[in-house]
């Protein structure tokens, strides 16, 4: 019986190990393999600059600091309450719901109203948008031609959420109780150049992941659509991330190598005006 007992004994030791041992080793290739991939991403951008990926023959610098340049940028800003990392940033391309976030984000008119939750006990407040100021803000942004879709607006935020009323044909906000974040975009302004139709602006930015999940770790990627792993974090420095917005300056500073560059493209109007044309990554692989 005893020795029935070392023998089972040692067989789940020996188990053990070769799991412990086939474990180890797949991570240890894992992080050759990341290392060396972060290792070749290096090599190639380090060399290059951002006059390299213009595609414009003959343009003018713009001053990034001029109020031009300034009012544009500002008009592709999101707010950080949204959950996740903006679609045009996963597509590199305007889609449906970015057209519209980018709308909102550009202060179209609401109206507050409450209703009594009776699950909750209380009155909860949400927001009607104004839909004329809404068509004529998506104009103003993006011109009179533009197209979407409100009916197909996944609008859902990290402490929002956005539906479209088919009967009263408004789009509505509510809030949510989740409030936590799981991912961002550190980006900055980089460059401005225009032309005798356009003005166009640079952004650098990397993609950063707060909590990790079945395929990504927590830690600093070169962007979200190809998610190269460039520095993984603790739970110590991302928390530090957040309290510290001077963390996300000094992360682009110090992994700018690794940066991932964007351009916003504005179409000039014969009345001297921009409107939004396009979006696009400037350094594919």
């Amino acid at each position: 019986m005893i020795k029935k007992i070392l023998a089972i004994f040692l067989f789940l030791v020996i188990v053990g190990v070769m799991v412990f041992t086939i474990d180890y080793t797949n991570k240890k290739n894992d992080a050759i393999i990341e290392e060396q991939n972060t290792k070749d991403l290096q090599e190639k951008l380090q060399q290059s600059k951002i006059e390299d990926y213009i595609v414009d023959e003959k343009y003018t610098s713009v001053d990034i600091l001029s109020s031009k340049v300034q009012d544009l940028y500002n008009k592709t800003k999101i707010r950080k309450e949204i959950a996740e990392v903006p679609e045009h940033y996963k597509f590199e391309k305007f889609t449906n719901d970015s057209i519209i976030t980018l709308t909102l984000e550009n202060k179209v008119n609401s109206l507050e109203k409450k209703v009594f939750d009776e699950i909750l006990g209380q009155e909860v407040k949400f927001y009607e948008f104004d839909m004329h100021d809404f068509s004529e803000k998506a104009q103003n942004l993006w011109g009179k031609e533009i197209i979407y879709n409100l009916e197909e607006y996944q609008g859902t935020f990290r402490c929002e959420k956005y539906n479209y009323d088919k009967v009263s044909q408004k789009l509505i906000q509510s809030f949510s109780s989740k409030c936590e974040v799981e991912e961002d975009i550190f980006s900055e302004l980089v460059f401005a150049y225009e032309t005798e139709n356009k003005l166009v602006v640079i952004e650098k930015n990397l993609y950063v992941r707060f909590i990790e999940n079945d395929k990504d770790k927590i830690g600093i990627y070169n962007n979200v659509k190809e998610k190269q792993l460039v520095q993984p974090l603790t739970n110590e420095e991302i928390n530090k991330i957040k309290q510290d917005t001077e963390e996300r300056k000094n992360i682009l500073k110090k992994y700018e190598k690794f940066a991932t560059y964007y351009s916003y493209t504005f179409l000039k109007k014969e009345d001297g005006t921009y409107i939004l044309k396009d979006f696009n990554r400037l350094n594919k692989k």
